[in-house]
C-alpha cells in the first residue's frame, strides 16, 4: 500500500538515511493517511441527509468512525514497535524520550482526531439549515399561532366546576405563552434580543373570531411545521379539518375533551427540530467541552505512554504490569469496604484514594530504590518503574482530591444561630426566613468561590503533572529502564 505512492518513497528513504529516529515513529505515512481520513469524515457529514426532527446520533457515528480509525492505529502501532532501537541495544540519548514521545503524540491525536470533522461538518449544516433570524421569526410565529393547534403537548388554562363537579379547560389560554422555544434559550431573552419571551408573547397575543383569519393562521402554522419535519405534508382539508376541531373545543370544555381525537399527534417532531437546530446553533459542540477534550488529551497521554512502555520493558513484565494496573485497584477497593464505620467518616469515605494514594507513593519509592540497585535484572523493581512511569502525571491531581474530600481544603464551613436568623427574618415574606439573610447570601458566595478556586487548583495541578512528567520524570525514567534492559536476567 505505501510503495504506490512516489513523494511518499522520496520521504520515507530521505528519512531513513538523514532522520532514522523520525523515520521509525512512520508520521509522514500517519500524517499522510490521516488527513485522508478526515477528509473522508468531514464529507460523509456534508453527504448525510438532515432531517431536522430526527438528526443524526453524533456520539454513534464517533464511535463507528473511531473504529476504523482504530484499525489503522493498530497497524501503525505493529510497524512502530518492531523497530526497537532500545531492546537492541542502540545507541541513545536522553532527548530521544522527548522526540520519540512528541512523535508517537502527533501518530496518536491523528487518529484519535478522526471522527471530528464528522461532527464539524454534520453540526454545521444542522446548524444553518435555516439562518438566525428565520429561525426566531418562525419560534415567535409558531408561538403566537399555537393557541389554534389543538396539540397534547400544551398546557392549557383550567378550573373545577364545584356546580357541575367537573374539569374545564380553557383551550382559548395558554398556560404557558413559548411552547415551542428550546429550553436551552428560551431563559436568555437578553442574548437572543429577536427571540419573544413569554412575558411579550401574552403582551401582543390577540385571539381572532373571523374564520378566514383562523384558517390563515393555521395554514402559516402547517408551512412552518412543513419546513422543519420535511416528510410532512399539508392540505386544505387538512386545515379544514384543524379549524373544526379548534371550533369544538370550546372556552369551557369538560376534561374528556383534552383527547388525542382532537390534537395534532405529530407536533413532537416539530418540537425535536426546533431544539435539534437550537443546540446546534447556538450549543458548544460536545467534541469542544473542557470535559471531553480533557478525556482527549489523557486518552492520547496515555496511549502514548503505553506504546513507549512496550518498547522499554520485556513484554512479558509488561504484561504483568498491565495485569497488576488492572487488579490492584480492584484489590484495594474491596480492602477499603471492609474497613470498619467506627474508623471516622473521612476515612472511610476516603479509603480508597489514600490507599490508591500509598500503592503509588510505594511504587515511585521503589523505583527510586531500584536505581542504585543494577546488579542484576529484578523483576518486582521492574513493575514497580512501569507503575510509576504510567501513574506519576496522575499522582498529584490523586492528592489534590484527597486534600478537599478529607480535609476540607476547598470547603467552606459557615454557620449561624437561630437568634441571628429571627434578628434579620422578613416577617411579610412567605419565603423561609433562611434564605433572607446575609449570612445564608455571603455562604453562597463563599461556596461559590471556593469551588472555582479547587477548579482552578485542579487545572493547574492537571497540566503541571503532564509537564513535569514530560520535562524530568519521563528522560529519567526511560533512561532506568533502558538500563534494566540491559541487566544480566536469571536463567
Amino acid at each position: 500500500m505505501f510503495q504506490n505512492i512516489s513523494f511518499l518513497n522520496k520521504i520515507d528513504k530521505t528519512l531513513l538515511l538523514n532522520y532514522p529516529k523520525i523515520w521509525v515513529s512512520k508520521i509522514h505515512y500517519v500524517a499522510f493517511y490521516g488527513v485522508i481520513l478526515w477528509i473522508l469524515s468531514a464529507a460523509l457529514g456534508l453527504i448525510i441527509p438532515i432531517n431536522p426532527s430526527n438528526t443524526e446520533d453524533l456520539g454513534l457515528w464517533y464511535f463507528l468512525l473511531s473504529i476504523i480509525a482504530f484499525i489503522l492505529f493498530c497497524f501503525w502501532i505493529y510497524r512502530y514497535v518492531i523497530f526497537n532501537n532500545e531492546k537492541k541495544h542502540g545507541l541513545t540519548h536522553w532527548s530521544d524520550a522527548f522526540l520519540n514521545f512528541s512523535l508517537a503524540s502527533i501518530c496518536v491525536a491523528i487518529y484519535t482526531f478522526t471522527p471530528i470533522p464528522f461532527s464539524m461538518s454534520y453540526n454545521y449544516r444542522v446548524a444553518h439549515y435555516v439562518s438566525d433570524d428565520d429561525f426566531f421569526n418562525d419560534v415567535n410565529t409558531l408561538n403566537s399561532l399555537e393557541v389554534y393547534m389543538m396539540n397534547d403537548q400544551n398546557y392549557y388554562y383550567s378550573y373545577y366546576d364545584s356546580v357541575k363537579q367537573v374539569n374545564l379547560y380553557d383551550y382559548r389560554k395558554l398556560v404557558n405563552n413559548d411552547p415551542n422555544t428550546p429550553w436551552r434559550i428560551r431563559y436568555d431573552s437578553l442574548k437572543y434580543p429577536k427571540l419573544l419571551s413569554a412575558y411579550q408573547q401574552k403582551i401582543n397575543f390577540k385571539l381572532s373570531t373571523n374564520e378566514i383569519e383562523i384558517k390563515n393562521y393555521i395554514k402559516t402554522y402547517f408551512e412552518i411545521e412543513q419546513k422543519y419535519r420535511l416528510k410532512e405534508t399539508f392540505t386544505e382539508e387538512q386545515i379544514e379539518l384543524t379549524y373544526q376541531k379548534y371550533k369544538k373545543l370550546t372556552s369551557e370544555s369538560p376534561m374528556e375533551g383534552y383527547s388525542y381525537e382532537y390534537f395534532d399527534n405529530n407536533h413532537y417532531q416539530l418540537e425535536r427540530a426546533l431544539s435539534n437546530i437550537s443546540e446546534a446553533k447556538f450549543d458548544t459542540l460536545f467534541v469542544w467541552k473542557k470535559e471531553f477534550m480533557v478525556f482527549l488529551m489523557y486518552s492520547i497521554f496515555y496511549s502514548t505512554l503505553l506504546i513507549n512502555l512496550f518498547k522499554l520493558v520485556p513484554w512479558r513484565q509488561y504484561l504483568v504490569s498491565i495485569i497488576t494496573i488492572v487488579i490492584l485497584p480492584i484489590i484495594l477497593f474491596i480492602f477499603s469496604q471492609l474497613l470498619p464505620y467506627d474508623s471516622g467518616y473521612n476515612i472511610k469515605q476516603n479509603s480508597f484514594s489514600i490507599l490508591l494514594a500509598l500503592a503509588i507513593l510505594v511504587a515511585i519509592i521503589t523505583t527510586v530504590i531500584s536505581i542504585f540497585n543494577r546488579k542484576k535484572f529484578n523483576a518486582f523493581y521492574n513493575i514497580c518503574s512501569q507503575i510509576s512511569y504510567l501513574s506519576f502525571a496522575i499522582f498529584p491531581l490523586l492528592i489534590l482530591s484527597i486534600l478537599k474530600e478529607m480535609f476540607g481544603v476547598f470547603y467552606y464551613n459557615f454557620s449561624y444561630s437561630f437568634k441571628e436568623v429571627s434578628e434579620t427574618m422578613d416577617l411579610s415574606s412567605d419565603a423561609d426566613p433562611s434564605f433572607q439573610t446575609k449570612e445564608y447570601f455571603m455562604e453562597q458566595l463563599m461556596t461559590e468561590y471556593w469551588q472555582n478556586q479547587y477548579n482552578l487548583w485542579f487545572n493547574i495541578v492537571m497540566f503541571s503533572g503532564i509537564i513535569l512528567f514530560i520535562l524530568i520524570v519521563l528522560p529519567l525514567l526511560q533512561k532506568e529502564l533502558v538500563k534494566q534492559l540491559s541487566l544480566p536476567k536469571k536463567s
